[in-house]
């Protein structure tokens, strides 16, 4: 699983963080990397934006200036899931085999 950061001219992958920008964000937030959702928890999204800006190169300074006048409007278009490779497969595998299934349950049939 991972994230597509886009704000203010950055285009950023959490695939690119480093294992030393996860454990910061783990630190920070309290929340393992491997749960780690930023349209479900502000700090977790606060902490995701700041390492993705400082490893775009961005300054101390513009990354809290950046932080602080985010709106929740540009939050949620900041941020798009991207669904692992084995996990984008095995929902069209599973989406084919519904397809197929001549006879799908209905709620009479559970």
């Amino acid at each position: 699983m991972s994230w597509r950061i886009q704000l203010n001219g950055m285009d950023f992958s959490s695939d690119d963080f480093l294992l030393d920008d996860m454990e910061e964000i783990e630190k920070a937030t309290g929340v393992p990397w491997s749960i780690a959702n930023p349209l479900r928890e502000a700090r977790v999204a606060r902490a995701f934006l700041a390492a993705a800006l400082e490893r775009s190169g961005r300054s101390e300074q513009e990354i809290v200036t950046t932080l602080r006048m985010l709106t929740l409007k540009k939050l949620r278009v900041a941020f798009e899931y991207l669904p692992d490779q084995n996990e984008a497969t095995a929902d069209a595998e599973r989406n084919e085999a519904e397809e197929d299934d001549p006879l799908p349950l209905t709620s009479q049939d559970a």
